[in-house]
């Protein structure tokens, strides 16, 4: 029932960060354990919120989804496209959405998954 708004790397540190190296040189960590921090743009329940024109974004830049940047709306969804958007960085090694502007955004999104829902697009305000 609570919307983070804000799920990054840097909100999600890990509980022990020991390492260990294997026999063949691999590094890996002794235990896997998450926290989530900073709740401080977190909102609770589970309807569907409408940015009014005036409000900042929510979400930090990389990890932003695309209902956020085209003002649609936003509910839970947009705390699992982080996820996604972290795990996509995690096993590449790449930030993908690394960009400024909401166009160059969009522009990665479709680069990256081609383009975006028509209804998605036709429902923009």
């Amino acid at each position: 029932g609570v919307v983070h708004t804000d799920l990054k790397p840097a909100n999600i540190p890990l509980v022990d960060s020991r390492t260990q190296v294997s026999k063949d040189g691999s590094i890996f960590l002794l235990r896997t354990d998450i926290k989530i921090a900073d709740f401080g743009l977190a909102v609770y329940g589970t309807q569907q919120y409408i940015a009014e024109p005036h409000q900042h974004k929510i979400q930090t830049r990389p990890y932003r989804a695309p209902e956020v940047i085209l003002g649609l709306g936003w509910h839970e969804a947009c705390d699992v496209w982080s996820i996604a958007c972290m795990m996509l960085e995690f096993f590449s090694g790449n930030v993908y959405f690394d960009v400024w502007e909401d166009h160059e955004h969009l522009m990665a999104f479709q680069n990256t998954f081609g383009r975006l829902p028509q209804d998605m697009i036709s429902i923009r305000r």
